[in-house]
């Protein structure tokens, strides 16, 4: 990447394998470090890659997708909720760590988004979710590319350490 297209001055850190959805005496140790070692893995394999450019160029803005699930689980989420805080936790320490250098830290945790990822989620379970919502309905992609831009950009220079809920006022903190 930096050979094509030059130094990495923001950093999306969206990867996040799959889950077993069910109830957490259902779920077995192998459930919990799958999710938990994968989701974490990710994060950290890229940020020991572009982390130390940021820190000589000093500057640099990492964005970390949560899930709004690290806030308030739902019932068989068990694994999802432990992983996500995980990354919640990552994010401030690194905040904290890489503020001196100039490199911003900062998490967006999407509610429930029409993806690919939800598309087996039960229509009835989307439509009682989106009725709890005080937007009336759920993200779309787009509705989560707007807050990672936001984080991009120098909108939000003065801003490291966030946890930003993109769910239509479901979670309000």
């Amino acid at each position: 990447t930096v050979k094509e297209l030059g130094p990495i001055d923001i950093l999306v850190l969206n990867a996040g394998p799959n889950f077993k959805m069910a109830p957490f005496t259902e779920q077995s140790w192998e459930d919990f470090e799958i999710k938990v070692l994968k989701e974490l893995k990710a994060c950290y394999w890229t940020l020991q890659e572009v982390v130390p450019s940021m820190i000589s160029r000093k500057t640099g803005s990492i964005i970390i997708i949560s899930s709004s699930s690290s806030r308030r689980s739902t019932p068989g989420f068990s694994t999802h909720t432990t992983a996500k805080s995980a990354l919640d936790g990552l994010a401030k320490a690194l905040a904290i760590e890489l503020g001196p250098h100039g490199i911003r830290v900062n998490v967006v945790a999407p509610g429930l988004t029409d993806t690919d990822a939800t598309e087996l989620l039960p229509s009835e379970v989307k439509h009682m979710i989106a009725s709890h919502t005080p937007l009336r309905r759920n993200a779309v992609p787009e509705d989560i590319a707007g807050a990672v831009l936001f984080y991009a950009s120098d909108f939000s220079k003065f801003i490291s350490g966030n946890y930003t809920p993109v769910n239509g006022g479901n979670i309000m903190l």
